[in-house]
């Protein structure tokens, strides 16, 4: 298997090039961070249940929305109920929200 290990450059060049999912350049640098903080907080390169990490899981697995009210509202729940289900990280760039589906 090949590994690639990548910037957070890197990271956000491949969404824009290589997906059609619509992701702002901050929420990208968001999740960016957040793999990187997860990978130094387990010693290791982050990889998905232990697979490669693809574009495709991250595409499926989060959206971004413009305010955790709207997310909520997306999932028929409160902001507060939302956040108890799912993984939910704040954009400080730009306010907006982007959260895991589940």
């Amino acid at each position: 298997m090949i590994v690639k290990t990548l910037s957070k450059y890197d990271f956000i060049n491949e969404f824009e090039h290589h997906t059609t999912h619509r992701i702002s350049y901050s929420a990208l640098s968001s999740l960016y961070d957040y793999y990187e903080d997860y990978a130094i907080c387990i010693g290791e390169p982050f990889e998905r249940h232990k697979k490669v990490m693809y574009l495709i899981d991250i595409c499926c697995g989060f959206t971004e929305y413009n305010t955790i009210e709207e997310a909520a509202e997306a999932y028929s729940i409160s902001p507060i109920e939302l956040e108890d289900a799912t993984m939910v990280l704040h954009v400080l760039e730009n306010g907006h929200v982007v959260v895991q589906k589940y």
